[in-house]
C-alpha cells in the first residue's frame, strides 16, 4: 500500500537530521570553496513542482554549525526528482550516494546546500539543509558541549554534538568516545544526570535478537532518566575498536529549564 503524504514527512522529519549531518560533516567543513566572506542573507533553495516541504526545527546546530533544514515529500520518483534538482542547484555540484541515498552539495558564499532524497515507495522523501560552517575551524566547542566533557570520565572526546529547538522543544544529542569501560561510564553519565536534576528511571540491556544482529558488547546498556518537563537516555556499548561510545538524547519541553 502506498504510504499517506503524512506517513512520508513523518518518516523524513525522523531520519533527517541525523543522515543529513554525515553529509554536512564530509562536504561542508572540508571544503575549500568557503573563504572569510561578510555575513549574506541565507540562501534560499528553490524546489522543483510536485515537492511539498515542511519544516523540520526551527534551529539546528550541528556541532557548532548553523543549519536551517526543510523536509520534504514528493510523488515523483527518486530519479526524476534528482535531474529536477540537479538543474535548481546548477553547477558545480557535489554527489554523494550512500546506499539508497543520494545527497547533493553546492557551495553559495559562505553558505553550503545540501538536498538528501531518498526513496518513498513511488515517490521521494528527503531533506533540504542550508549551513553556515565557521571560518575557523578550530573554534572551541560551544558551553554546552563544554560542560559536558568536563562531567564525563578523563580522555573523553566529543564525536558530535547537534542541538535544535522547535517549537518550545529543546533537543540535544551527543556522542562520545573513550577507553573507560562501560561501568565506568554509566557512573559519570548518571552522576552528571543526577546534578541536573534527572531521576534515574531503569536500564535496559540489548536483547538476545539484536545482539545476535548488531553484535553489541554483553554488556552494552541503554539508561532512562527523567525530570519535569524534560527526559534523557544514553546508550552505552563498545565500538568494534574496543573503544566506548557513549550516545546521549536530552530533550526539554515546553518552558522547563
Amino acid at each position: 500500500m502506498a504510504r499517506t503524504t503524512r506517513d512520508l514527512k513523518v518518516a523524513a522529519s525522523k531520519c533527517g537530521l541525523k543522515q543529513v549531518v554525515v553529509a554536512l560533516a564530509a562536504q561542508t567543513l572540508f571544503n575549500p570553496a568557503f573563504a572569510a566572506q561578510g555575513d549574506a542573507p541565507w540562501p534560499q533553495v528553490r524546489v522543483p513542482q510536485q515537492v511539498e516541504t515542511f519544516d523540520i526545527g526551527q534551529e539546528v546546530v550541528v556541532n557548532g554549525t548553523p543549519v536551517r533544514m526543510r523536509g520534504f515529500v514528493s510523488s515523483v520518483s527518486p530519479a526524476a526528482l534528482t535531474a529536477s534538482f540537479r538543474q535548481v542547484l546548477g553547477e558545480p555540484l557535489m554527489e554523494d550516494r550512500r546506499g539508497n541515498t543520494l545527497v547533493l552539495g553546492r557551495g553559495e558564499g559562505r553558505y553550503y546546500m545540501t538536498v538528501q532524497l531518498d526513496p518513498a515507495g513511488f515517490g521521494t522523501r528527503g531533506v533540504i539543509a542550508v549551513t553556515r560552517p565557521p571560518i575557523d575551524q578550530h573554534e572551541p566547542a560551544d558551553a554546552a558541549a563544554r560542560r559536558l566533557l568536563s562531567a564525563l570520565p578523563p580522555g573523553s572526546t566529543l564525536a558530535s554534538h547537534t542541538s535544535s529547538i522547535d517549537g518550545g522543544t529543546r533537543a540535544e544529542h551527543d556522542a562520545v568516545i573513550n577507553s573507560h569501560s562501560i561501568g565506568v561510564n554509566s557512573e559519570y553519565v548518571q552522576r552528571m544526570l543526577r546534578a541536573n536534576g534527572f531521576s534515574f528511571e531503569r536500564e535496559a540491556g540489548p536483547s538476545k535478537a539484536i545482539h545476535a544482529r548488531t553484535h553489541l558488547a554483553p554488556d552494552a546498556r541503554t539508561l532512562f532518566f527523567k525530570r519535569p518537563g524534560a527526559e534523557a537516555t544514553a546508550v552505552l556499548f563498545s565500538d568494534a575498536s574496543g573503544k566506548s561510545v557513549i550516545v546521549m538524547n536530552r530533550v526539554v519541553y515546553g518552558g522547563a529549564k
